[in-house]
């Protein structure tokens, strides 16, 4: 009797969903500290960089410049995704709403001019210092 090697770990839907998991929790986490603290934390960037890196690694994804690119990629996401929800509350909030009915408010052109007001140099440098770190950790 030969029994058949196993198969290598490769990148499926089951594998990649930790990930995602990842990018929604750590931006949701993201936003709720942000506006008790009412600023936009961008360290925050760099916890959810070390979130994605132990993710992909719990994911068990194989070794190498694809993990890494994943993990830097879930970064940027997770920045993007927690830096438009923390400017649709802020939005929500003045107007007198819920922080989540702001989302409706925004348009890509209103959320781009609010993301450069609210967001400096030393914010783009923590961004990316923090996608750099996790491309690199996470290979």
């Amino acid at each position: 009797m030969s029994e058949t090697p196993p198969k290598p770990a490769g990148y499926n839907f089951s594998r990649l969903l930790l990930p995602v998991i990842g990018i929604v929790g750590v931006a949701a986490l993201w936003v709720l500290a942000a506006l008790y603290m009412d600023r936009m934390l961008s360290a925050f960037a760099l916890i959810a960089a070390l979130d994605l890196v132990l993710m992909v690694r719990l994911a068990r994804l194989p070794r190498g410049l694809n993990r890494g690119m994943i993990a830097a990629g879930g970064t940027v996401l997770a920045i993007l995704i927690a830096n438009g929800w923390m400017l649709a509350a802020r939005v929500g909030l003045l107007m007198g709403m819920m922080p989540w009915e702001g989302i409706s408010l925004m348009g890509p052109g209103f959320a781009w001019t609010l993301a450069q007001l609210a967001n400096d140099g030393r914010d783009l440098a923590i961004y990316i210092a923090a996608v750099v770190l996790a491309g690199w950790f996470g290979r």
